[in-house]
């Protein structure tokens, strides 16, 4: 017996198919119908997709992002399953309003359609929640700073506000059982009533079949077509772009972005995915009295209306013309969100602020990404940008140093600029004009003489000398030739006044001690203990009462880091 008898005696399988494949479309085949059945080829791809991340995905503080980073650079196609993924929920969320305002404009609510009505519409919200949870469990810093801002949102809802968001949260703070409850969310509670509401709408859908009419038409269909080839052929057409539009942008991207790793005491520009960007402009424009308002009436009003839907056209006239008093307030609502989502992204083009910190933000992730591939520490992402120089020495530049010092045009100037502290340009700089406002203008160091005067040959070979003594077996060599006329130089010229290995100062002025100027060991004295070499010249707080030896070395290798650029 062959397998397709076998098979066929014990299932039924050919009168199924034959029932699918060759039943009559009232009204004929059309593209506009093609919507339901790409959505449902979507969540199959999601649900897929998302499985084969949840394999390899680790939802825990310390080790959500690494798992990310493991899936995005590691594992093989791992980056192609996750844009698949992320580009996929996009699909999801344009597919799905364009086939709610397809049902909506044919009157696809009117009896005996209204339990698939709301059906569907729970589903839209369902499928908004998988959006909104599943955002945060990269846990990098665009997820962890936008889902802040939703939870804020929904914790300022009059009277249930506070008790969604500590739901949400699982108490006050923004950690581990946040990110547990929203993977929960994301993989198994809300996947599980998705699951038994699309194939209730289904059924459904099965029971009373396509509309028997358009709303564009006054009379009945005069003609019919079976679903294969005509509407088979449009779904799978519509399907195969879709899928190729997905599929296309993860190669562009290659897999989805991943910010640097969550850490709430760096300050980013929070901004929602695209769906979620009219909400944010909304609440963005309006007075922050409103805000709560708006959260709770907006969404109450916009879903008492789509649920009422039904017993307000209950006409049985399905023409478009005798509806648009229902449709139209639909229509406008979309036009309403699409200027929004426009309006956001235009303002944000022009933001220089947000610009500046969204650059900030790239870079931050870039050198995250880049170390990670070293491998990330047991004590989590956030230990081991601590321990960058570039970044964790950024951080700390920016909390204990800025308030005296300016560094890329950020900070106060009161003490010499560090922009590129101790390179040649700098150096040369400050010979030739100690007290601009870059160096010791606001300090009272006042009687550093100009050394201008010396010629550019000759400020040439000192700068040479002066800069070699930071030099690092990383370096890139010096030319020798111009540091010894320089070391020659210096000893005529500045050892009056400055210190240089145990030997200068002769004149008693206490200049600082240029030892190893320059190098991650003096930046390291100077920041532990400035009077260290500048005695009693000294204006700077000594910071090693303040800061572990492993977090000054770490600001002395990033001001170093600064040399080198």
């Amino acid at each position: 017996m062959e397998f397709r008898q076998w098979l066929q005696a014990r299932t039924g399988y050919q009168q199924l198919l034959d029932r699918y494949l060759h039943h009559e479309r009232p009204g004929g085949a059309s593209w506009s119908r093609v919507f339901g059945r790409v959505l449902v080829l979507l969540l199959v791809i999601q649900l897929f997709s998302g499985v084969l991340l949840m394999l390899v995905f680790v939802p825990g503080v310390q080790s959500a992002w690494p798992s990310v980073m493991y899936i995005q650079s590691q594992m093989t196609l791992g980056w192609f399953v996750r844009g698949v993924h992320h580009y996929g929920a996009s699909a999801v969320m344009i597919v799905l309003g364009l086939h709610f305002v397809q049902t909506a404009t044919y009157g696809a609510y009117k009896a005996p359609r209204e339990l698939s009505w709301w059906f569907g519409l729970a589903l839209m919200a369902l499928l908004l929640g998988m959006a909104l949870s599943g955002y945060l469990l990269p846990w990098d810093q665009k997820a962890y700073w936008a889902s802040k801002v939703t939870t804020s949102v929904i914790g300022g809802l009059p009277f249930v506000g506070r008790a969604l968001k500590s739901l949400l949260l699982g108490g006050d703070q923004y950690g581990q059982l946040m990110l547990s409850r929203f993977f929960a969310l994301h993989v198994a509670i809300l996947p599980a009533f998705i699951v038994l509401l699309v194939v209730m709408h289904l059924l459904l859908f099965q029971r009373h079949g396509p509309l028997r009419r358009y709303p564009y038409r006054t009379n009945p269909a005069k003609h019919s077509q079976p679903y294969y080839p005509f509407q088979l052929v449009r779904n799978q057409i519509a399907s195969v772009i879709t899928v190729g539009a997905i599929i296309y942008f993860t190669f562009k991207g290659h897999g989805a972005p991943l910010d640097a790793p969550a850490d709430p005491s760096v300050v980013y520009p929070p901004r929602p995915e695209w769906y979620f960007r009219f909400l944010f402009q909304l609440f963005k424009i309006l007075p922050s009295d409103f805000e709560s308002i708006a959260a709770a009436l907006i969404p109450v009003l916009v879903a008492a209306f789509l649920i009422a839907l039904p017993f307000l056209d209950h006409e049985p006239k399905m023409g478009l013309r005798p509806r648009l008093k229902f449709i139209l307030p639909i229509i406008g609502a979309g036009l309403f969100i699409a200027g929004l989502t426009v309006w956001s992204f235009y303002d944000d083009l022009h933001d220089v602020d947000f610009l500046r910190s969204k650059a900030s933000a790239a870079k931050r992730a870039e050198r995250a990404y880049a170390i990670a591939q070293q491998g990330v520490p047991p004590e989590g992402p956030l230990f081991m940008l601590a321990n960058d120089p570039v970044i964790g020495g950024q951080d700390l530049y920016r909390r204990n140093c800025q308030q005296c010092h300016i560094l890329h045009g950020e900070g106060e100037r009161q003490a010499p600029d560090h922009t590129a502290f101790a390179s040649r340009e700098w150096i040369m700089a400050l010979l030739e004009k100690p007290q601009a406002n870059r160096f010791f203008a606001k300090t009272d160091i006042d009687d550093m003489p100009s050394q201008k005067k010396l010629g550019q040959k000759k400020l040439t070979a000192i700068v040479e000398f002066l800069f070699s003594l930071g030099q690092e077996p990383t370096d890139l060599p010096v030319n020798q030739e111009l540091v010894e006329e320089g070391a020659r130089l210096f000893q005529s010229k500045c050892m009056g006044c400055h210190r240089y290995e145990g030997d200068g100062d002769y004149d008693g002025l206490g200049g600082p001690d240029l030892s190893a100027y320059g190098s991650a060991q003096w930046i390291y004295r100077q920041t532990a203990d400035p009077e260290h070499h500048y005695g009693e010249l000294n204006e700077m707080p000594a910071f090693a009462e303040d800061l572990s030896e492993s977090e000054l070395r770490v600001l002395a290798d990033f001001l170093r880091f600064e040399r080198a650029q």
